[in-house]
């Protein structure tokens, strides 16, 4: 009976408590927006992957002298297409308009770096919304809105928020992404 009350206690103890769990892959996250004659070339991105996940995969990222990596031996890059979401005015920029650019490592650290290419004119009220998760919650993204930098158009042509957007769950409804949006004026 003492068994069977015991078992019953934690049984209930461990039933109710909140599961945590935490991604494995973390990358500090830079962007770069890029306008040129009132034209949205695109966007550059710069992702720094954890210092503890490139020692691991060191041997298999196989870096030339000079530090760069090929595309191919980045056996994750592939997943990190699907995380990446720029839309423009509403409408999500496709995958293949994702371009790999470069990968090096610098400072114990594995540097990728993408360009999304949008190339549309701008006109006032379009917006750009960027947005970097994984659903799954095996990778994270680290930004901030100081993460985010606009080249090639002065201040007061458009106005940023940076917020968290509760409308959007996952790993059980308990991560929200955080959303960059810019709308010129």
């Amino acid at each position: 009976m003492r068994r069977i009350m015991i078992f019953c206690l934690l049984f209930f103890c461990f039933s109710f408590q909140n599961v945590s769990a935490h991604p494995h892959v973390f990358f500090d996250t830079q962007v770069f927006i890029q306008v040129e004659k009132k034209r949205m070339e695109g966007v550059e991105l710069r992702f720094l992957l954890d210092e503890m996940n490139t020692l691991l995969n060191q041997k298999i990222f196989r870096p030339s002298k000079e530090g760069e990596v090929k595309d191919k031996n980045i056996v994750f890059l592939k997943y990190l297409y699907s995380h990446i979401r720029v839309f423009w005015n509403g409408k999500r920029i496709p995958k293949q308009d994702i371009l790999f650019e470069l990968a090096v490592l610098e400072d114990e650290q594995l540097r990728i770096d993408f360009f999304v290419s949008i190339d549309k004119a701008i006109r006032p009220k379009d917006k750009l919304t960027i947005s970097f998760y994984d659903t799954n919650y095996y990778y994270t993204y680290d930004y901030n809105k100081s993460s985010f930098h606009m080249e090639g158009l002065e201040q007061g042509k458009w106005r940023a928020r940076f917020y968290t957007e509760k409308g959007i769950s996952f790993y059980f409804k308990s991560v929200h992404p955080d959303i960059y949006e810019v709308i010129f004026e």
